[in-house]
Order: C-alpha cells, then structure tokens, then sequence
C-alpha cells in the first residue's frame, strides 16, 4: 500500500493559509506553480506577460473599458480554442499509442515523415511554433479591435 506523502501535504495546506493571510493576489496560480513542472507552468507566466503587453498597448492607445472588454474577450476565446485544441489532439494520440500506431503519417502514408522531430531540429521547430502561436494570441484580439473601431 502507497504511503500518504503527508510532510507535502502539511506544508501544502500551511502555504495555502498563509496566502490567504496575506491577501495574495493569486493563490491559485501560486499553488499551480508549486506542484506543477516548468514546462508546464511556462506556458502560464507567458499568458500573464501577453496580458501585461495587451493592457499596456491599450493604455497607450487610449483604449476605453469597451475597446478593452472586447480585446480581452476575444484573447480568452481565442486561449480556450488553443487549449481544447490541445486536449483534442492529446486524446487522439492517446487513441494511436492505445493501437499500436507510432505517428498519424505512418497510419496515412505508411512511413513515418516526421522522423527528425525527435532530434534538435524537432526542438528548433517547437520555438518557432510556439512563437507563431504568441504572435496569434496577440494579433487576433488587437485586430478584432482595430475592426470594431473603424
């Protein structure tokens, strides 16, 4: 039988209680930073510093609290199409290493076409997509906002 980690747990709850005291404004995302890996809570210190980008453009534009309803709106819609997407494509290659099938181009074409994925080259592609995704996350919402004002 597994033993409860309860040292973690303890210092868990004594955390939480002392964010609370002191009126953190965030304990959740401390708490999700806590236990969570890097790479994953990267990608929400990057969310957080597109948001700062976004409120200090609108600042600079004089946006007023419609402009930036609508700005932020549209950028949490955009978040959540990229994170269902996300999810979507993890249970569908969940399904292919349940079956037995290595990559989605050896199920269509018979050979895997993708093989340099798993070398540098594959990491150098990551950053690029990642860089095309912010530079998405960024321009959708601006440029809803630069349509509604014309």
């Amino acid at each position: 039988m597994a033993k409860c980690p309860e040292d973690l747990l303890l210092s868990g709850c004594f955390s939480s209680v002392a964010l609370i005291m002191i009126k953190a404004p965030a304990p959740m995302l401390i708490a999700v930073g806590m236990y969570l890996p890097f790479d994953t809570t990267f990608a929400v210190f990057v969310g957080g510093m597109l948001k700062l980008a976004s409120d200090k453009f609108l600042i600079k534009r004089n946006a007023d609290e419609k402009q930036k309803t609508i700005v932020e709106n549209i950028g949490i819609l955009v978040a959540s199409g990229f994170i269902a997407g996300e999810a979507l494509t993890g249970v569908l290659l969940a399904a292919l290493v349940l079956l037995g099938i290595p990559s989605i181009t050896s199920l269509l074409t018979g050979q895997n076409a993708f093989e340099f994925t798993g070398s540098a080259m594959g990491g150098w592609l990551s950053i690029l997509i990642f860089g095309i995704v912010i530079l998405g996350l960024i321009r959708i919402p601006l440029g809803a906002l630069k349509n509604k004002v014309q």
